[in-house]
């Protein structure tokens, strides 16, 4: 039982006490003070309606007014379940809204890479030619290092993926560009591959998390092998 079932029993029952109720108020703080709370209500409201009037005019006032008091505690205790409950449904929807599996996990790994390249298309652009050594001190944080070229670098840089940091690496090979998105906290066990948005993304099991080889849909057929190849001959793990 949790607590919006507890509070809506309670409102209904003030002195309700089942062994769910009980086992649940041992363990919650919050919804003890609510019960404590709707019980001092309902004893006010009991010693309102249970006053003993003498015979006379001014007993019959204090009885037209405690029958007022009552009723108005009566509203006060509708009107407080009604806020509270609105209270908890709204905190309710927030922690659901919060922890939904979906925020982290909506889109798949291959998803995430294609849009990470859509999104960066500038560097596709880049007409740099970074060489081995400055390569190899973008991996190094990353435990990675290659010991031979597998192409023209012309863009590498650390940058957010997902949820954590990785290495963005754009080649030229034959006059065909790729990128690579080296993901160290991504473990897969198995490859992935996505054709999205003219583009097709190879994501492969790494030592430390994967990588995605991301090439255009009018690429080579072969291009990706020829890169995963590449990597396997040149990539070492520190």
């Amino acid at each position: 039982m949790n607590c919006i079932d507890v509070h809506r029993k309670l409102a209904t029952e003030p002195n309700s006490r089942d062994d769910a109720i009980n086992a649940h108020l041992q363990t919650c703080s919050a919804c003890t003070k609510f019960a404590e709370s709707i019980e001092q209500l309902d004893r006010s409201i009991h010693d309102a309606a249970n006053i003993t009037v003498p015979d006379g005019l001014a007993e019959r006032i204090l009885l037209k007014q405690s029958f007022k008091q009552q009723r108005q505690l009566r509203t006060n205790r509708f009107k407080f379940y009604a806020v509270a409950a609105s209270v908890l449904l709204l905190f309710g929807l927030s922690l659901n809204l919060h922890y939904l599996p979906w925020q982290k996990n909506a889109l798949s790994l291959g998803d995430i890479a294609i849009n990470h390249v859509t999104q960066e298309m500038y560097h596709l652009t880049k007409n740099n030619n970074i060489q081995l050594a400055k390569l190899n001190h973008v991996l190094q944080p990353f435990n990675i290092k290659l010991n031979k070229p597998i192409g023209s670098i012309i863009y590498a840089g650390a940058c957010p993926i997902q949820n954590s940091r990785g290495v963005h690496i754009v080649l030229r090979t034959k006059n065909e560009t790729a990128t690579l998105l080296v993901m160290p906290d991504e473990n897969i066990t198995r490859r992935i591959s996505l054709t999205k948005d003219g583009f097709k993304a190879t994501i492969v099991p790494a030592k430390n998390g994967s990588i995605a080889i991301i090439t255009s849909l009018d690429s080579k057929a072969d291009l990706e092998q020829r890169i995963e190849n590449s990597l396997n001959q040149a990539i070492d793990y520190i």
